[in-house]
């Protein structure tokens, strides 16, 4: 199994990472989540209350559970088992936070007013396929090194 929690979605956005990482399951092997996301997906207008947080982070990274579900089920190579958002979740988040010594009072302050509505912690659990077809990775690269000036005078 692979686990991966509060980073998966700095590089699992992606729509070819999957197929990476999948070759470290087993087929019927699990792969799980457990991040920050948005309860719902947050769409132009940002809500005001979460304005100043998004202006400094810029969390396109973030999504919800329902959001994840699409992006792994439309690669057929896992069966999603359970995508959901965690009951006060948000809770998760702020007391982290805190627990950091709260370095981000914008984010403190953002949680606090969302309170849930729109931050949260979701969770994905899936199963790689039997069938799943992976994309080999390319290894017709040579494995020798010659160096070379990077620049050539002419």
């Amino acid at each position: 199994a692979i686990v991966s929690i509060d980073a998966f979605m700095y590089f699992g956005t992606d729509e070819l990472f999957l197929n990476s990482l999948a070759r470290f399951v087993k087929p019927g092997g699990q792969v799980g989540i457990a991040q920050s996301g948005f309860v719902q997906e947050i769409h132009h207008p940002v809500p005001a209350h979460l304005a100043e947080w998004w202006t400094m982070e810029n969390p396109y990274c973030l999504h919800s559970a329902d959001w994840w579900r699409r992006h792994w089920e439309q690669t057929r190579i896992v069966d999603v088992a359970v995508s959901d958002t965690l009951v006060d979740g948000w809770g998760y988040w702020h007391d982290w936070l805190t627990i950091m010594g709260s370095i981000n009072p914008i984010e403190m302050r953002a949680l606090e007013e969302d309170a849930g509505r729109y931050l949260g912690y979701i969770r994905v659990v899936a199963r790689r396929r039997e069938e799943a077809e992976l994309f080999d990775p390319d290894l017709s690269l040579p494995s020798d090194y010659v160096k070379q000036p990077l620049l050539r005078s002419p």
